[in-house]
């Protein structure tokens, strides 16, 4: 199996083993809304096991708690192609538009007022 069918198996993996971390039936959403295309991405991706993010109803421990930090798109946008210091590169996974809207929803959730 080459690289890219493994890595979107795993994410689906990932994905399927999450459905439950935001306790709601919106993708994660802990709203009551329908969750933004970039809180899905986050969560469908599994970012949520790794990373605590309060707007997400995740609280994964492997990366760094995303809350109480003042995120800005492009920031987040390169984390998320290029990954580092454990994280994996998504830029293979997740199309321009999802890196986008993971990047735009991170950095509107973790805005601080």
């Amino acid at each position: 199996m080459s690289r890219r069918p493994r890595l979107l198996l795993a994410g689906a993996l990932a994905a399927a083993a999450l459905g439950g971390c935001g306790g709601g039936d919106d993708g994660g959403s802990t709203s009551g809304v329908s969750a933004s295309p970039g809180e899905r991405v986050f969560v469908e991706t599994g970012c949520g096991s790794c990373h605590t993010l309060a707007a997400a109803g995740t609280s994964g421990t492997a990366g760094p708690s995303l809350d109480g930090r003042d995120y800005d798109v492009p920031a987040v946008e390169g984390w998320v192609r290029r990954g580092g210091k454990g994280m994996p590169a998504y830029d293979e996974q997740l199309s321009a538009r999802q890196i986008r809207d993971v990047a735009t929803f991170l950095a509107t959730a973790t805005r601080t007022p």
